[in-house]
């Protein structure tokens, strides 16, 4: 049995955790997910030892213009931001999509320019498929591609300080 997090230590004497995840449940897994769901929401209990706070679906996140979208997943890094409410937030620090079978479009284009102009720092797309992760940042009002990794990559978050996700960890089943 592998550990939840491993942490090492860098040359600048910060930690860092590489998630080699079990197995975790959760509420509102996309259709037709299975284990590499539970891994991959597994890895993010990490936001909540730091401090923050991770919600799945169905949950509503409010975006610029008033309208809802429900994420498969969101993130606050602190428990305490004020964008929280108990009926939805009104912004996240970085939110999860699993590549919609019936319109991946939609996730792709549609929810990435949502996103981007809501403000939300960190949009990952998990392709389960195709076994992808794809994390996005970002930048001057637009999403930059800051790492695409197949099953063999690792995903690193560029808003969440040493938190990295092994791939095979998620798809390997």
């Amino acid at each position: 049995m592998r550990p939840a997090f491993s942490t090492t230590s860098s040359n600048a004497g910060r930690s860092s955790a590489t998630i080699e995840i079990d197995s975790i449940s959760s509420a509102g897994p996309p259709k037709s997910s299975g284990i590499w769901w539970q891994r991959l929401t597994g890895a993010f209990t990490f936001v909540e030892r730091i401090g923050g706070i991770v919600l799945f679906a169905p949950f509503r996140l409010r975006l610029h213009t008033g309208r809802f979208r429900e994420p498969n997943l969101l993130v606050l890094r602190s428990a305490d931001d004020a964008r929280r409410h108990d009926a939805y937030w009104e912004g996240a620090d970085l939110v999860v999509e699993v590549l919609s079978e019936d319109d991946p479009e939609r996730d792709k284009v549609t929810k990435r320019r949502e996103y981007a102009e809501a403000g939300i720092p960190e949009y990952w797309i998990v392709d389960p498929a195709d076994e992808e992760i794809t994390v996005l940042h970002l930048k001057d009002g637009a999403y930059r591609e800051q790492c695409r990794c197949d099953r063999e990559g690792r995903a690193k978050s560029g808003i969440l300080e040493g938190f990295v996700v092994e791939a095979r960890a998620v798809f390997d089943v």
